[in-house]
């Protein structure tokens, strides 16, 4: 259970991490 916790941290880290990369790069 602990790994596959950590498993959906890191894919949903990505997932917000590349939100704001995206967000960033439109507004700066």
């Amino acid at each position: 259970l602990i790994k596959e916790h950590l498993g959906w941290l890191v894919v949903w880290g990505g997932v917000f991490g590349g939100l704001i990369g995206l967000f960033s790069s439109f507004f700066i």
